[in-house]
């Protein structure tokens, strides 16, 4: 009888171990709201600025001032759209990707900003322009990264059905390749390629890159023997060059799941 009651006793304790093992699996990761002060490279390339963001409709908009921003919080919180006039400037999220920036980058913009960390670098880059933010702590960019993913999943619901949109829609690549100017010499440019848009910038200072390209229909070719990559989308068009044949594997593995 003894040897039973230890049993079942042994029986009902792997039984609860196992139910509450699983409740803390299933249980998604509550991830808190960011802090809306962040620090904002400028226009002009290494002016960086404490600024306070409010997510609204389809962008990010900022503020210089903690009472401005969090007036206009309030107003979208009751469906009120259009940021008032102290509203320094805005983000706009549509078609856009998050993403944490390369090692370098993230070294060289963290050592430009007093008491700031790698962790807290993310940039978001969208067919325009890429912008390059510093906040905190890896855990305060983790949840600007599901803000932003929050704020997009509410205009395109219907997307989120579709396991390659959800996987990809913050994937990026950046890397040097070479184009031919109009003399017909190779220049190295800085290329982005995201889950939208394929981007030329001249140089790494550049916000606003000098050719974009959507990938949404785009067709693309890969030459091994040149390492030239032909990208063409509604009527542009643009030949890269590769450094190698690593390089070349890269950028064709990216975009070949980024355009089918």
């Amino acid at each position: 009888l003894l040897l039973l009651l230890f049993l079942v006793s042994v029986c009902v304790c792997v039984c609860v171990c196992v139910c509450v093992c699983a409740m803390s699996a299933s249980a998604p990761v509550e991830i808190p709201p960011p802090q809306p002060w962040v620090t904002k490279e400028g226009t002009r390339p290494g002016s960086w600025k404490k600024r306070y963001f409010v997510a609204g409709p389809h962008a990010l908009y900022y503020f210089s001032k903690e009472e401005e921003g969090a007036a206009y919080k309030a107003l979208v919180e009751e469906g009120y759209s259009d940021p008032p006039a102290k509203c320094l400037g805005s983000v706009p999220l549509e078609n856009c990707s998050f993403w944490y920036g390369n090692p370098t980058s993230r070294s060289y913009c963290s050592e430009l900003v007093k008491e700031s960390s790698p962790t807290g670098y993310f940039e978001i880059m969208t067919g325009h322009r890429r912008y390059r933010y510093l906040c905190k702590n890896q855990s305060e960019r983790l949840s600007w990264r599901q803000l932003i993913s929050d704020n997009r999943a509410r205009d395109e619901p219907w997307l989120l059905r579709f396991g390659k949109y959800d996987k990809h829609r913050h994937m990026v690549q950046e890397g040097t390749l070479s184009q031919k100017d109009n003399k017909g010499k190779l220049k190295e440019k800085l290329v982005v390629a995201t889950f939208y848009y394929l981007l030329i910038f001249k140089n790494f200072d550049n916000h606003t890159p000098e050719m974009s390209l959507a990938l949404d229909g785009a067709e693309y070719e890969a030459d091994p023997s040149t390492l030239v990559l032909s990208v063409k989308s509604h009527g542009q068009s643009v030949d890269l060059e590769c450094p190698d044949q690593f390089g070349m594997n890269r950028w064709s593995g990216f975009l070949r799941q980024m355009t089918k």
